[in-house]
């Protein structure tokens, strides 16, 4: 029997049209001829007119039988809120994207997976793109060694800072679910946290950036201290951070995601590990926001913190095993259970 869900999650965040894209050598070297953008862990900062060029370009060596290309909804907050909701939870989430294709793709992926839309459409602006290229073969039984091509462009994605965010928080008990990459726009986040407090609601929040994380140290670390429950991070992110955790609140979760080297979370004083999860990798596109979108529904099944780590884990697991950054579905459906 599936278990009940004792609250909801709203995730805030950047709507962006992930496109995961797998080239073959001569689609490869085709790709870099044109555009010589550098393999890199790092995503290339484009603007959007250079973003759709890329993809167009990308879509033709597809036509051409050189490249296998999947199209999904994307952004940190989204991803995470997408794998709760395939998990059962009650799940909403607000952005903003163009009145265009793209936009239309995010829409009804989270649609189809049960997550409650509140996103802007907005006209004259283009949906944001979020595309990782891949050099080698299309097997999904193995995993790509060298570093992808990343090509990031917000766009339209950028408008959800002019958007009423704290009036769509929904009233009941839940948590909410906010990127860090909103920290550039002062007093924003803080309202937003205000608001989820004043509704006795749990505060969660995801760095994305280590260049954020850097850049706006003093007040994302100001609103951790005063509002948050939850932070996720990677590694770097952590450090770019630089919080010193001892310092801090005792109850704030901090959950520091390490890759290969698995998970761990901090929290009232002591710490828990867990082991990054072991089988095949078809794509990485994800697979830490699915641990987080599970992590906050355990909590909002009043699981303790170890069984959340536990079922995050799983949930990455299932995302490595997918093309593109949507979690397997049958996979996702096993953790119901």
């Amino acid at each position: 029997m599936k278990a009940e869900s004792r609250g909801f999650l709203f995730g805030i965040g950047h709507a962006m049209c992930d496109v995961s894209a797998r080239l073959d050598d001569e689609g490869w070297a085709a790709f870099e001829k044109v555009f010589g953008f550098s393999a890199s862990c790092r995503p290339h900062h484009i603007d959007i007119e250079a973003a759709l060029k890329a993809l167009a370009f990308i879509e033709k060596l597809a036509g051409e039988g050189h490249a296998d290309l999947v199209y999904s909804a994307g952004g940190s907050a989204l991803n995470a809120v997408r794998a709760a909701s395939m998990l059962g939870a009650k799940a909403s989430f607000a952005g903003c994207i163009g009145a265009d294709a793209l936009g239309d793709i995010i829409v009804n992926d989270i649609e189809a997976r049960g997550v409650r839309s509140l996103v802007e459409r907005r006209e004259g602006e283009h949906t944001g793109v979020f595309c990782t290229v891949r050099h080698g073969d299309r097997s999904e039984d193995s995993k790509p060694e060298a570093p992808p091509i990343i090509l990031a462009s917000p766009a339209g994605a950028r408008k959800i800072r002019e958007m009423p965010l704290a009036s769509f928080i929904p009233e009941g008990s839940g948590v909410v679910h906010a990127e860090g990459l909103l920290a550039d726009r002062e007093g924003l986040l803080e309202e937003v946290f205000q608001s989820a407090k004043a509704k006795g609601l749990a505060v969660s929040i995801d760095l994305v950036s280590a260049e954020m994380a850097r850049r706006y140290r003093a007040p994302i670390l100001n609103l951790i201290e005063r509002f948050v429950d939850y932070v996720f991070c990677t590694k770097a992110e952590f450090e770019a951070l630089g919080a010193d955790i001892a310092r801090m609140r005792r109850d704030i979760a901090w959950i520091v995601k390490a890759d290969k080297e698995g998970v761990d979370c901090y929290f009232q004083g002591g710490s828990v590990h867990e082991e990054a999860p072991r089988g095949p990798v078809v794509d990485d596109l994800g697979a830490g926001d699915a641990f987080a979108g599970a992590f906050l529904y355990g909590r909002t099944l009043g699981w303790p913190l170890e069984a959340c780590i536990k079922l995050g884990s799983a949930a990455a697991a299932c995302a490595l095993r997918a093309k593109g950054s949507v979690p397997d579905a049958v996979c996702m459906r096993s953790l119901q259970a």
